[in-house]
């Protein structure tokens, strides 16, 4: 009896230990795995990652990845594939596969799954990939050459196109509208483009209408924007000889401006001065366009 029960209390002591041993090595794997995220969390939002220290592992990450490469941990693939995406030809890369129309012949992926996730890649906020595209002009200069007249103007990419300027503007206000200010005529594209998409008129009410907090010299561009003939193109998009979408997104655009008082913008567009310059609009076409406007 007493072998027994020697028998029984080594048999769970061997089973305890093990059980100990199982633990152990399960929060040592989870000690690793926070490490590996506190690293990846840090490389993220502090970036640029030290090149030197940077995988050597190159590759497009719209492309299919190559088959032999070797597996890796998921969290060091991901490092890898910040590190290539903000070098600044694959940035330019990514822009291109938004703002350029693909060819007739071009398959569904380059027409539609590479566009969509270009446009994925920028929205995910990620810091250095962002002040790739924000600090160099090249490539500034490349996002909005979509708003060249001379180019096709598809409800999809302008979509796509859309949201970075808008990520843009959340995220890297500063340069961005530093570079509005130096192209100004960033601004009268946009409003020659309002028609298009509502999301073209979004991206024009932000700019102009944004909140005071936004960025640090508001009121220095709301009156540059003041100065401008800014509000003229906008009334002159709501003529009877433009179309419909075009009256409403203008309209509505107005109405974010009157929405943010006080601005320079704002006592501009309620100026008597400045009503008495839409006399060319009928009574009854301004009262139903404006409606909103007289009664904010």
């Amino acid at each position: 009896m007493a072998s027994s029960s020697r028998k029984i209390g080594m048999s769970k002591w061997k089973q305890g230990k093990r059980r100990s041993s199982r633990l152990s090595g399960v929060l040592d794997a989870c000690k690793v795995q926070q490490s590996q995220k506190m690293a990846l969390h840090e490389n993220i939002t502090k970036g640029p990652y030290d090149d030197k220290a940077a995988p050597s592992t190159s590759y497009t990450l719209i492309q299919d990845q190559p088959s032999s490469m070797p597996e890796k941990p998921i969290l060091e693939r991901i490092l890898d594939i910040l590190q290539s995406l903000r070098d600044r030809s694959q940035v330019e890369q990514l822009l291109q596969y938004i703002i350029e129309e693909p060819l007739e012949d071009a398959d569904n992926k380059r027409s539609f799954k590479f566009p969509f996730i270009a446009c994925e890649i920028f929205t995910c906020e990620i810091d250095v990939i962002l002040r790739t595209l924000a600090e160099e002009g090249e490539l500034m200069n490349l996002l909005f050459s979509f708003l060249e007249p001379n180019r096709p103007h598809s409800a999809l990419l302008a979509g796509y196109f859309s949201k970075v300027v808008v990520c843009l503007m959340l995220w890297k206000t500063a340069p961005l509208m530093n570079y509005v200010q130096v192209h100004q005529d960033v601004f009268c594209q946009l409003v020659d483009l309002i028609g298009i998409t509502s999301t073209i008129m979004e991206v024009l009410v932000r700019l102009v209408a944004a909140d005071d907090h936004v960025y640090p010299n508001f009121s220095d561009v709301m009156q540059w924007l003041a100065d401008s003939n800014l509000l003229e193109m906008i009334v002159d998009k709501l003529s009877p000889s433009c179309a419909p979408e075009v009256h409403a997104n203008a309209a509505e655009t107005l109405c974010a401006i009157t929405r943010n008082v006080p601005s320079a913008l704002a006592t501009k567009l309620s100026s008597p001065r400045f009503v008495r310059s839409t006399s060319f609009l009928s009574p009854c076409y301004l009262h139903h366009h404006f409606d909103s406007l007289l009664f904010m």
